[in-house]
Formats: C-alpha cells, sequence, structure tokens
C-alpha cells in the first residue's frame, strides 16, 4: 500500500496551470464496470477524455483537499487509487501498472494540497479563500472559490460552479463585492493570514467582509493583485469616457 511520498517539480509561472501527469487508466462506473479513459491531470483538477486526441473532457473533478487512497487491497485490484472530494464524490481508478499506479499517486497527492501553495494562487483565474460568514455566535469560516474580475471579487462555493449556466446565464455565483473604492486592511482573527474588504457609502464604513489565506505569501498575493486590478480600472475608464465624449 502507498502512502504519501514527496513530490517535486519545477515551480511554474503563477499564473498557468501546470500538466502533472496525463495518460490512460481505468475509471469504474456505477453500472458498466470499469471503462478505459484518458486522464489529465491539471493543477488541482483531474480531467477524463474518451482518448488521447480528444480535446471535450467527459469530466472534471476538483482535488482542493480530496484525500488520494491505494485502495488495492481492499478492491483486489492491482495499482488501484480511490479519490474522495471534499463534498464526499468519489473516482475510483486503475493504472497500467506499479510505475504509473506510484507516479499517478504522488501526483494526484501534490495536487489535492496544491492551492496551499502560494505559488499556484491566481486570483485572476480562481482560488480558495476562507470567509467568515453568518452572525453572532453563529460565526464561522467556510472555504469558498473567489475570481478576481475587472473590478469585482465573485464568490462560489466551489470551483465547478464557475462552468455552471442556467437559461444562459450563471446560476452558481453567491454574491459579487466591488473593489472600487473599497479598502484592504489586515485584519485579526482566530485564523492566520485574515484581511479584509471593507466598503464604504457616501464616506461611511456599510460593511465588512473577513477572508483568510492558506499562507502569508498567497495573502500577498491576493492583496496585490486586489490594487492592481484597481489601478488598471482608473487608468482606463478615463480614456473610455474621452472616447465617448
Amino acid at each position: 500500500v502507498l502512502s504519501h511520498r514527496n513530490f517535486t517539480m519545477q515551480q511554474p509561472s503563477p499564473a498557468m496551470p501546470v500538466l502533472l501527469k496525463q495518460g490512460y487508466m481505468e475509471r469504474k462506473t456505477r453500472f458498466f464496470g470499469w471503462k478505459r479513459e484518458y486522464f489529465r491531470l491539471l493543477q488541482d483538477t483531474i480531467f477524463s477524455f474518451s482518448s488521447h486526441n480528444s480535446k471535450i473532457p467527459i469530466s472534471e473533478l476538483t482535488l482542493n483537499d480530496a484525500v488520494v487512497e491505494d485502495v488495492s487491497w481492499t478492491l483486489k485490484r492491482a495499482n488501484a487509487i480511490k479519490i474522495t472530494t471534499a463534498i464526499g464524490n468519489k473516482l475510483i481508478l486503475l493504472c497500467e501498472n506499479p510505475q504509473e499506479h506510484k507516479q499517478w499517486y504522488d501526483a494526484l497527492f501534490y495536487s489535492t494540497k496544491i492551492m496551499q501553495r502560494a505559488e499556484y494562487c491566481s486570483p485572476l483565474s480562481g482560488g480558495w479563500l476562507k470567509v467568515r460568514e453568518g452572525s453572532g455566535k453563529l460565526i464561522h469560516f467556510v472555504s469558498r472559490w473567489f475570481v478576481i474580475k475587472d473590478s469585482f471579487l465573485l464568490c462560489y462555493k466551489s470551483r465547478e460552479d464557475m462552468t455552471r449556466y442556467g437559461n444562459g446565464k450563471m446560476t452558481k455565483r453567491l454574491y459579487v463585492l466591488p473593489l472600487m473604492g473599497s479598502k484592504l486592511v489586515y485584519y485579526k482573527s482566530e485564523l492566520p493570514w485574515s484581511f479584509a474588504i471593507q466598503l464604504f457609502k457616501a464616506g461611511e464604513l456599510c460593511s465588512e467582509h473577513v477572508f483568510a489565506a492558506a499562507s502569508g505569501p498567497m495573502m500577498n498575493v491576493w492583496m496585490e493583485v486586489r490594487d492592481v486590478r484597481i489601478l488598471c480600472d482608473m487608468l482606463v475608464l478615463p480614456s473610455m469616457f474621452s472616447l465617448s465624449s
């Protein structure tokens, strides 16, 4: 039975998703037994395709905080891996040989922790943050998927919700926070690496939203990207108005 080992690789650019591994495996289906598919492990998400030539994925599964297990003994099948996500989704795979089994296990385990590493934090394409929700004694931190788009912070329950549509509109976005005119401050809470976005109306503080990153460097990335986006929009807006006048 495999246990987790160190998995090292060259560090990529923060904005570029990384292809950790790809290849054929068999996937256990609910009604049709084992099905051979081509898999690509892209950063913290595993995609399945009908073949290596296919460009459109059959399915995708986000692995942030997932559990990866060697279940060869349990299933009585050699080179078996089981993935259980944080919300309970399961994926059982059979690798082609022991070498592939070892490589896939290490790559999958690494991808479950990838969003905790600052070098993979990319607010412009999305990332996990903990956000304080509730009120009174029910205040608690929960993990949400956030994206900075233009001068807005978009919140989703999970990464997959970004791709779900209904009647041509996004159906799973939880809320949007405007960043223009907001104030970003360090915040002392029960979690380390906390910061807050303060929103103002007529010069008065009207709401405060508290977040916590997985590390100090990751917190700095989110704060810096927020400032850059606002600066860019401030520079672009005057030119837009001048063209329309």
